[in-house]
């Protein structure tokens, strides 16, 4: 898989052209977006009530919808139309599995032999798990009403009959091993399998269990009293409960750890550490749920976010997804600069020895960044180089003199650290390429105003509008097609090259003879921006549309709808990353037979994305005196918004564009908050009279008095939309 590996660690940086496009779009940034295969869920993202993780990470929301993300495998990323209903849902090795409020289950993923294929009749479940370790023999499983278990499997060796199973987990591994245990309706335990690692026997008395977590090779069950029992494998303590083993609510068990969720929120881990899987982050504090998902741990928290810790997942970016001006890729990295100078480098394969995602300190004033196979190197304001990552190779050196750099260029091929700077006054210097003669600056070694790096190759663009190639032994990759004049952007991929023409028109070359590589779909015309991966080109038009090409081996090429806002497009590996400017969403609140102080109230407003309501954010507002706000999203427009706030029935606006002010008002009288205004409300008040009780206090006059029961007569029978 070296071959693999490298190429991931090509996905390479765009030189973003500004022709066409405002400078005051670069100003304020924008958020992060993908296509072809690539999902990336911003690190923000909340609203979720449960995560499952097996060949991609599944999320349930609040609203009954599911996100899936972390694979560019389309069929389980793809959650099956409508997108709604679901109370729960399980990822496997291969498929998903979800169960709908009605009682009905939906799988999707690999089905090559039917697996996915739910036998009638589909109704009567209350429970769904997958198996989340085997390749070979994938599984999903269904628990009905009456206790009894539904597999899915493409093998017969799931004939298991159990029932009046309150729950069950399963694990199925690469060595041979498949078994389940279930959790019966009277607290015992009970286990069918064969092969590998035997979980038998069960651990006595065999009473008094709620739950029952299946990992690799060992198994962890949680007991009425709070304590937890592991048993099977006991490689690296996986098995040992820490003490005291008391006040537990939950549990998971991973490859080779535990996890345990107490009761006062804080989460404990025993067995290996080899990724952090066992390190929970500070404060440990506010978890509700846990999932242990191979060699990394999922924490749920009180307010629906999510706090991932182990091997680091590629897809999923740190902190908040806005105010991004440039991307660039190495490595098996993405890095974002963001305005005021700052970094974001996410990716990577979580076991990496120099991973790539904790910039130096202080992480400002950057202005340009580059990534190399196993390094990084970056140019400040101030004009010097910083770098980190691998350093034995000499990839982390820096160039002396270390002053007066604009723009840096690194090569991607595995164990190819050669690094390039391009100086402020058009000079060009590399380093770390010893004494080889294809890495000698050509000559004049002037006038330089971009840089950029393949596999084994640089490109330079000169201010006069011609290219220079060098680095690599190939003539049909450094000569540059005629007439070698009036280009305004380059981009190097990892044995082609990409250029934009001042006219629109985009050239490409490569030193290998395949025509759909360099071949730029027509009209080849309108082109603002160019990205290069590793054998596919991307080019960004002036209507906000993008074209791509290249190597596609019979896919099909999955391009973002045309939508305002395109800054730049940066390619990853295959797939396409592009930079939307943050969209802003005006507005104003009033409150219905509200007295107090507007911003004392508590706002949250949902905005859901419909180009995708797969995604949505849930966003905690600070309304000025007078009910102003602005919203600030990283979604695709149009968006649906649903607004609440306690006491106050929700509201919702639908189809509302960028820009667009939008008001809201928020019928008063919801007391006990079930989204109806009726005579529970007026009992609650009854408890509450004469108290300062702010859920009572309806008017926020300070007291809980005869006016609000006023307001509950005046919204009687309304709902929530």
């Amino acid at each position: 898989m070296k071959n693999t590996a490298s190429c991931v660690a090509v996905c390479l940086a765009i030189l973003i052209t500004l022709i066409q496009i405002p400078v005051s779009a670069y100003a304020q940034g924008g958020t992060v977006e993908a296509w072809s295969g690539l999902r990336i869920l911003p690190g923000e993202q909340n609203g979720f009530v449960s995560i499952s993780a097996g060949g991609v990470y599944a999320g349930l929301k609040r609203d009954g919808s599911i996100v899936c993300w972390g694979s560019q495998i389309d069929n389980m990323m793809k959650v099956p139309e409508p997108n709604s209903g679901f109370i729960a849902v399980s990822a496997g090795r291969e498929q998903v599995i979800a169960l709908r409020k009605n009682g009905s289950v939906v799988i999707w993923g690999r089905n090559d032999y039917g697996q996915c294929t739910v036998p009638e009749p589909n109704s009567g479940f209350v429970a769904v798990k997958a198996d989340a370790y085997h390749s070979n023999n994938p599984l999903c499983m269904g628990i009905k009403s009456d206790g009894s278990v539904v597999y899915f499997s493409a093998d017969t060796i799931y004939n298991i009959v159990f029932t009046n199973l309150a729950s069950v987990s399963s694990s199925s591994n690469d060595y041979g091993s498949n078994y389940s245990i279930g959790v019966k309706t009277d607290g015992s335990l009970i286990y069918d399998g064969y092969g590998g690692t035997s979980m038998e026997p069960l651990p006595q008395p065999n009473t008094n269990f709620t739950a029952v977590s299946c990992g690799a090779s060992h198994a962890a069950a949680l007991r009425k009293d709070g304590s937890i029992v592991c048993w099977g494998e006991n490689a690296y303590g996986k098995c040992s409960v820490p003490e005291p083993n008391t006040g537990f609510v939950e549990v998971a068990a991973g490859v080779q750890h535990t996890v345990g969720l107490k009761s006062d929120g804080s989460v404990v881990c025993w067995g290996s550490n080899i990724y952090g899987q066992c390190t929970p982050p500070v404060p440990n504090e506010g978890f509700v749920k846990i999932f242990a998902v191979g060699y990394g741990t999922i924490g749920l928290k009180r307010d629906g976010s999510y706090v991932y810790w182990g091997i680091r997942n590629q897809y999923l970016m740190p902190g908040r997804n806005e105010g991004f001006t440039k991307l660039t890729c190495g490595g098996g990295y993405i890095a974002g600069m963001k305005q005021g100078g700052s970094l974001t480098v996410w990716g990577g394969h979580g076991y990496d020895v120099y991973p790539l995602d904790v910039v130096p300190y202080p992480n400002q004033d950057f202005i340009d960044v580059a990534l190399g196979d196993q390094h990084a190197i970056a140019v400040k304001s101030d004009g010097s180089v910083v770098t980190w990552g691998r350093h034995d190779d000499g990839g982390c050196t820096l160039p002396y003199p270390n002053t007066e750099f604009k723009a840096v260029a690194a090569t991607k091929a595995t164990n190819q650290a050669y690094n390039l700077g391009l100086k402020k006054d058009g000079s060009v210097l590399s380093w770390n390429t010893g004494n080889l003669a294809a890495y000698k600056i050509p000559q004049p070694n002037s006038d330089f105003t971009a840089i950029d790096a393949g596999d084994y190759h640089f490109l330079g663009l000169k201010s006069d509008g011609s290219i220079v190639c060098w680095g690599s032994s190939s003539p049909s990759l450094t000569t540059v097609p005629e007439p070698n004049t009036d280009y305004v952007a380059i981009a190097a991929g990892s044995s082609h090259n990409v250029a934009l023409r001042r006219d629109g028109s985009i050239v490409c070359w490569s030193q290998y003879t395949s025509a759909d590589i360099c071949t730029v779909p027509e009209p080849n015309q309108d082109f603002v921006g160019i990205a290069a991966g590793y054998d596919y080109s991307y080019g960004l038009k002036r209507d906000g549309s993008v074209v791509g090409w290249g190597s596609n081996y019979g896919t099909t090429f999955e391009m973002p709808a045309k939508g305002p806002g395109v800054m730049s497009i940066a390619a990853f590996y295959r797939s396409l990353l592009m930079i939307r400017s943050q969209q802003n969403v005006p507005g104003q609140i009033s409150l219905r037979g509200f007295t107090g102080s507007v911003p004392s109230q508590r706002f949250t407003a949902t905005i859901t994305s419909m180009a995708n309501p797969a995604l949505s954010q849930c966003l905690n507002l600070q309304p000025q005196i007078d009910g102003r706000y602005n919203l600030s999203t990283y979604l695709q427009p149009p968006y649906n918004i649903r607004l609440a706030s306690p006491h106050f029935l929700t509201a919702k606006a639908t189809n509302v564009a960028p820009g667009q002010n939008t008001g809201f008002e928020l019928i008063n009288g919801d007391a006990n908050g079930d989204g109806l205004i009726n005579l529970f409300d007026y009992v609650v008040l009854d408890s509450h009279f004469n108290s300062n009780d702010p859920m009572a206090d309806l008017d926020g006059d300070g007291s809980v008095n005869l006016f609000d029961y006023v307001i509950i007569d005046q919204g009687f029978g309304a709902l929530s939309e």
